[in-house]
């Protein structure tokens, strides 16, 4: 999200290339960076991130920037398989969670784990690579 502030340290040369790091640092997860930027990568990268709490599909769809049509092709097996639960209906909206003691669930979080930390790893090491340098 922009607002004058940002917009003022984007004219500064040396907080320029730190907001340019940062905009392409929050692009991308290290889960979509792994498997891949499809539109089920982004829902499941959206789920694992936000697990603890429960989303309308609407939510869903704009926070992992899916299309509505493009989620319901998927998320019929996501519901089948026990990777998101529906949780209670809030007004209108059906609200879904990522079920964390679903046994693939339990697995893709794991294994967002292990992606993540070993990018974290491998940026510790250009650190220090830069430090010694």
């Amino acid at each position: 999200m922009k607002n004058k502030y940002y917009s003022f340290l984007e004219k500064k040369p040396l907080y320029k290339s730190i907001i340019t790091n940062f905009d392409a640092a929050m692009e991308e997860s290290a889960f979509i960076k792994t498997v891949g930027n499809s539109p089920l990568a982004r829902v499941l990268d959206f789920l694992i991130e936000n697990r603890e709490f429960d989303y309308s599909l609407s939510d869903i769809c704009r926070n992992a920037d899916v299309g509505w049509t493009t989620l319901h092709t998927f998320w019929p097996q996501l519901e089948k398989s026990g990777v998101v639960k529906h949780t209670r209906i809030s007004g209108k909206s059906k609200m879904y969670k990522f079920n964390a003691a679903n046994p693939i669930a339990k697995a893709l979080v794991n294994f967002d784990f292990q992606i993540s930390k070993y990018y974290g790893e491998a940026e510790m090491g250009k650190q220090k690579l830069k430090v010694k340098a």
